[in-house]
């Protein structure tokens, strides 16, 4: 299962966490739902939003029953979800150059964080950041 889903089962886990529903804003294509879809108990539903209009043709491709994709905006809704996930969504940041800087020091953060994960994060930072909030 691709690294992305498997954080996100792992965190339900730990916290004792069985959502019936699942929604994730900028879906993209859909492969992390579609992951989950997979890997969780069959009656979760899932619900992928994103208003870009050719990751929803993909993401289509990808739909069955209990996954479902929608082109539009889930802040227009009314639609309620026992978790929402927001993946890969808050690097959509303006200061393009400071995402550059950190797409540089990838190699040096992968060869540090084999040596010593915690010094790594401290010195070098650009981890991703996965966060369980109520």
């Amino acid at each position: 299962m691709p690294w992305k889903a498997k954080q996100i089962i792992k965190i339900l886990k730990q916290n004792s966490i069985n959502p019936k529903s699942i929604a994730e804003v900028g879906c993209g294509a859909g492969e992390i739902l579609n992951q989950l879809y997979q890997s969780m108990s069959n009656d979760v539903i899932f619900t992928g939003y994103d208003i870009s209009n050719d990751a929803i043709r993909l993401a289509k491709q990808r739909e069955k029953k209990r996954l479902e994709f929608k082109r539009e905006n889930i802040l227009d809704t009314n639609s309620k979800f026992d978790l929402l996930l927001m993946i890969d969504v808050f690097e959509h940041i303006d200061d393009y150059l400071g995402f550059l800087k950190s797409k540089i020091a990838v190699l040096p953060r992968k060869l540090m964080y084999k040596a010593n994960k915690d010094i790594a994060a401290k010195l070098l930072g650009g981890f991703s950041l996965l966060v369980l909030t109520k």
